[in-house]
């Protein structure tokens, strides 16, 4: 933010494991208003799962300005095992069943949060 304030920045990818699992998930999403505009990045593959960490995304760090999936990534740690990441753009029945569950759980809250504030 010293160079400027109009960067787009980015976590690291988290998967939805770690986000659903862990203790510790402020190590893995460091959130400060002062950093946005932020997004914060996942990596995964099974849509419920995928669905569920937004949830917690949106609960538990709502200041998150974007949710974005990894989709992109050509490491075979990422590709290999789990198949998600760049993999999944063979697979597009896979990928949009993932967008579409990451949409529904967190349009909802933004819904909830415009009707509460009315």
């Amino acid at each position: 933010r010293i160079l400027t304030k109009r960067a787009i920045l980015w976590t690291e990818m988290v998967v939805d494991d770690t986000i659903l699992h862990t203790e510790h998930l402020d190590h893995h999403l460091p959130y400060h208003p002062k950093l946005s505009p932020i997004v914060v990045q996942i990596g995964g593959r099974n849509a419920d799962s995928c669905g569920r960490a937004c949830r917690v995304i949106v609960e538990s760090y709502g200041g998150y300005d974007e949710i974005n999936l990894n989709i992109d990534c050509p490491s075979s740690r990422v590709s290999g095992e789990r198949k998600f990441g760049a993999i999944l753009m063979h697979d597009a029945s896979a990928a949009c069943d993932v967008v579409s569950a990451m949409r529904r759980s967190t349009t909802k809250d933004r819904e909830k949060k415009k009707r509460g504030a009315d």
